[in-house]
């Protein structure tokens, strides 16, 4: 991409892109566009597809915000139109007048229509996407019983306001049907029927159809069939899905013509609009594979049989083994059972205890009952469950009811000794023992 920075004085300007090929920047030979953005960031004129030329208009510095005097929002001193502007305020503000809008602020000249009795507005609104209107094109509103008839274009518009005209007409309620179309671009024009009510009996703008009513066969428009007043009595056939691209506020018997924005899989009733084997199943939605519940392979999302199932598949069919196979149909004698594997029959798959009340991780079957204490008399190191109480010595004595320590030897436990150094025992009973008397030698 190619980019230039400038630095323009504040003035209005006019910016043209040339094309020496006269084909534009894009689409047919190339994918290319441009734009001028302000200081700011604000875009001031960006193009792709055009012809030889194409120019803007933009003043420096931009003050964006709604350039027209006529919305409801005029922006006093912009002078770059922002897209903002509203004119939801405009509408007829005399209160004698059929389409009386008791919420419009602000009134321009025509938009007031004052009906006969027996009569109601309709509004007729028309739209342009090349901006130079309707080049001889017309729309024309007749009733079915030939009483009335009522025309009219863009170019000739009752109202017409940021490029959208209107016009209002005053007619009976009744069949009518609406048609458009004998210009020179009628694929740029669009309209929107309404009544003064606000019931909208065709929008070729919503539904994204510019073009003639009735349109080619599988276009969606709606709205060339008016029940003005729907009175139900018109027996209008159409679409009646409201969620269709063609829905049809006017019809009461419905065709099966609806068109709906479901991809391209499904139409407005649900139905596949591709469906070869007709199973309800959409072409694009199809799964090969074996559909046959008995075979090895058989796959349960599949929805259209291919021929690859498979019905010989040996293996252990016994739930109940370790080996299990889901998809075996034949038994081939492999299958293997705890016993088979840990030498027991009390564990499983997994070798956890079947049976295991005290929860140690020991199977019952395994448990060894004895004293788990290592300084009782009857200690077993191969104990599992405390279950045999233990035993343990008078304090002073070992398990073989010795004195633990006698070092005088004298039969009494040390524990009990009162001289335990004195075999003694204090024989002259002097409360002495012997190994703790004086001995004093008398010399002459």
């Amino acid at each position: 991409s190619n980019s230039a920075e400038l630095c323009l004085a504040s003035a209005c300007y006019t910016f043209t892109m040339y094309d020496s090929f006269g084909d534009g920047m894009c689409c047919a030979y190339g994918f290319g566009d441009y734009s001028v953005v302000d200081g700011n960031g604000l875009t001031l004129a960006a193009g792709a597809e055009f012809g030889s030329s194409e120019s803007s208009d933009f003043c420096l510095p931009a003050f964006p915000g709604c350039t027209d005097d006529q919305s409801c929002n005029y922006t006093e001193g912009a002078n770059f139109d922002d897209g903002s502007c509203d004119y939801s305020c405009i509408g007829c503000m005399d209160t004698a007048a059929a389409n009386y809008d008791p919420t419009a602020t602000q009134e321009n000249d025509g938009s007031c229509v004052y009906c006969d009795a027996g009569t109601f507005v309709m509004n007729v609104e028309m739209y342009d996407l090349g901006g130079d209107g309707w080049n001889g094109a017309n729309y024309y509103m007749d009733s079915f019983d030939g009483t009335v008839a009522v025309s009219g274009n863009l170019d000739e518009a009752d109202l017409v306001i940021d490029g959208v005209g209107t016009d209002f007409h005053c007619v009976p309620l009744g069949c009518y049907i609406f048609t458009t179309g004998g210009g020179t671009a009628d694929d740029e024009i669009a309209t929107i029927l309404t009544d003064q009510f606000g019931t909208v009996y065709g929008d070729q703008v919503a539904s994204g159809y510019y073009g003639v009513l009735p349109p080619p066969v599988g276009f969606p428009s709606g709205g060339w069939f008016v029940d003005f007043g729907l009175l139900g009595g018109c027996d209008f056939e159409g679409c009646t899905n409201e969620a269709a691209l063609n829905y049809n506020i006017s019809v009461t018997v419905d065709d099966g013509s609806c068109l709906c924005d479901n991809g391209e899989q499904y139409d407005c009733y649900g139905n596949c609009l591709n469906d070869n084997d007709g199973d309800g199943v959409c072409n694009e939605d199809e799964l090969p594979g074996c559909t046959f519940s008995v075979a090895c392979n058989f796959n349960p999302e599949a929805t259209d049989e291919d021929g690859s199932c498979n019905f010989y598949c040996p293996g252990c069919t016994d739930d109940a083994a370790c080996n299990y196979d889901a998809e075996a149909i034949q038994e081939d004698g492999s299958c293997e059972y705890p016993v088979d594997l840990f030498g027991i029959d009390y564990v499983d798959c997994n070798n956890e205890c079947l049976n295991d009340n005290d929860g140690d991780g020991v199977c019952d079957e395994d448990e060894v009952a004895g004293c788990t204490d290592p300084g009782a008399c009857n200690y077993n190191p191969e104990a599992t469950d405390q279950l045999i109480p233990c035993d343990f010595p008078e304090e002073g004595y070992g398990c073989d009811d010795a004195c633990l320590t006698d070092d005088d030897n004298d039969g009494i436990c040390n524990a009990f000794d009162a001289c335990p150094l004195d075999g003694d025992n204090d024989a002259d009973g002097d409360g002495v023992c012997a190994n703790d008397k004086l001995r004093v030698a008398r010399t002459a």
